[in-house]
């Protein structure tokens, strides 16, 4: 971010950037290890199925108490840093009660909800575990809220590096102990409980005494857009799963009755079902878990701009409140800028470990969905700068203009895929079909927030960073592509290849410039000069 309001605000945010960076670093680390601990350690894919489905729909409404509640907080706080108590107590009242109405409505209606959700009323007992998570989580989101407005970046990062770890540790020790997926869910709750504790305490110490007399900002109306934004948002990163499960009962059944069972080889072992097991059932719990796994491997490049939102939110925030348009537009187009060339290249690494990438990380069985790995890493790669834009129009003040976004996204995408899940053969081609519409929705989606982000801050997307990103990826690809062999050690030098060669094209296009790489070393300098 190059030109900010003045040198120190730059370098803070630069530094910041580095902080939160890091520690999404470190929490890509610990989901990584999950992620390919899990479907081995879980003992098949239908387990994985039946955990990525509840954990799915948990992180849907996770992410809206988290991000939503920590955006409007945030917000709040750093438009009016002085009144930081008062925003958190303020906060902590609505979402103690906003918590715990939730928890007990997943508690109380958990079998219904995913009858009608997954079609599979069995999962209850899991999403009675997993509630816990959603509850405790809208009072912590309120909490990294005001961290967050204050500008306390490394205390945030410290969080995320707590967070990820402890929650590392009791998943897989849980299972390990034999716990299974209860086990998996539970040491979920219990990291959110230990570490919301930690944060109650830590900021009430770190917020100053509100001013005699002041009033707390406004805190519900801007909150309850927010929330429905994230939830849409969520919805269109996350729903494909439940209707992969849902909408595959169909063409599931109508193979099986028809004596078509050759697709199950390698996904369900039927030798080791119990007398009157539900093969439908666990079928499509096993198409899940594979979609799931390889949509884990795509959302990689998306967590990595994570950070920038977080760092980018409230500078855009406290900008506009105080209507400083050239800040504005330097942030806007800085962001973008590195979000798309960070985002390109992380998809590209991956992308670069080819077909065989699935297998060697979670078994043979997985192979049946690598044709879908190359769409998701696209449709990721467009819904990560998709979500950039919209935080960026939600802390300029406008989140009705992000939820209508994600809203029409989101309905676009399930209205297309439950129509194409239901009417596709079983298997390698029902998943791929799945990642098409994705990538269309996505793609759809970030065009229109571009559009709509030069309407509302006139500032337009940097096109040519489009282009020099998706040539420098292609040429990567195609020099990768040379590596020969298919072993775990092979994918990692084809991703290294990868890399060295999409930055180099990043160079020869002047992508990235010694302006840049000038600004990471003053980042890292102990200079006080940005």
């Amino acid at each position: 971010m190059s030109s900010l309001a003045n040198d120190a605000e730059a370098r803070h945010a630069r530094r910041g950037f580095l902080f939160i960076t890091g520690a999404k670093g470190w929490f890509l680390v610990c989901g990584t290890l999950l992620n390919l601990s899990l479907p081995r350690l879980l003992g098949d894919p239908v387990q994985f199925g039946d955990f990525g489905l509840v954990n799915t729909l948990i992180a849907v409404l996770n992410a809206v108490m988290v991000a939503g509640v920590l955006q409007a907080v945030s917000k709040r706080t750093s438009e009016q840093p002085e009144a930081a108590r008062l925003v958190r107590a303020s906060a902590l009242r609505l979402q103690s009660a906003v918590g715990g109405v939730t928890l007990g409505l997943l508690v109380v209606l958990a079998e219904p909800l995913c009858a009608l959700i997954f079609g599979d009323p069995t999962l209850a007992p899991y999403l009675r575990i997993a509630a816990v998570v959603t509850g405790v989580y809208a009072v912590y989101a309120a909490l990294i809220g005001v961290i967050n407005g204050m500008g306390r970046f490394a205390l945030q990062a410290a969080f995320d590096v707590a967070f990820a770890s402890l929650k590392l540790v009791l998943m897989v020790g849980l299972v390990l102990a034999g716990y299974g997926v209860e086990g998996a869910l539970g040491g979920f709750a219990i990291t959110a409980l230990i570490v919301a504790l930690v944060a109650f305490r830590v900021t009430g110490r770190i917020v100053p005494p509100a001013p005699v007399g002041h009033v707390s900002p406004p805190l519900v109306g801007f909150l309850a857009q927010v929330m429905g934004y994230v939830f849409f948002i969520n919805v269109l990163l996350q729903a494909d799963l439940f209707i992969v499960k849902e909408a595959a009962f169909e063409p599931v059944r109508t193979a099986l009755a028809a004596g078509q069972t050759a697709w199950l080889t390698g996904l369900v072992d039927v030798s080791t079902l119990a007398p009157g097991a539900d093969l439908a059932r666990e079928a499509t719990s096993a198409l899940a878990g594979l979609f799931k796994a390889t949509k884990n491997v795509s959302l990689i490049p998306y967590q990595a701009v994570v950070a920038i939102a977080f760092v980018v939110f409230p500078l855009i925030s406290r900008s506009t409140f105080q209507s400083d348009r050239a800040a504005t537009r330097t942030y806007v187009f800085q962001a973008v800028r590195t979000s798309t060339l960070l985002v390109f290249l992380l998809a590209t690494l991956i992308a670069a470990g080819g077909d065989t990438l699935l297998d060697r990380f979670f078994g043979a069985a997985y192979t049946i969905a690598a044709p879908a790995l190359l769409p998701l890493l696209a449709a990721t790669a467009a819904f990560a700068i998709f979500y950039v834009l919209a935080s960026i129009l939600t802390a300029a003040g406008h989140p009705l203009d992000a939820l209508g976004l994600a809203a029409s996204a989101a309905v676009l995408e399930l209205a297309i895929l439950h129509p194409v899940i239901s009417e596709s053969p079983p298997g390698g081609v029902l998943l791929l079909r799945a990642a098409l519409v994705v990538l269309g929705a996505n793609v759809a989606a970030l065009a229109a927030a571009g559009l709509v982000l030069s309407r509302r801050l006139g500032v337009a997307l940097p096109l040519l960073s489009f282009a020099r990103a998706t040539v420098s990826s292609a040429a990567a690809l195609a020099v990768a592509g040379w590596v020969p062999g298919h072993g775990l050690a092979l994918i990692f030098v084809r991703a290294l290849v990868a890399g060295v060669t999409f930055l180099a094209m990043a160079w020869t296009t002047r992508e990235i410039t010694r302006a840049d790489l000038a600004l990471v070393r003053s980042t890292l300098s102990r200079s006080p000069q940005a």
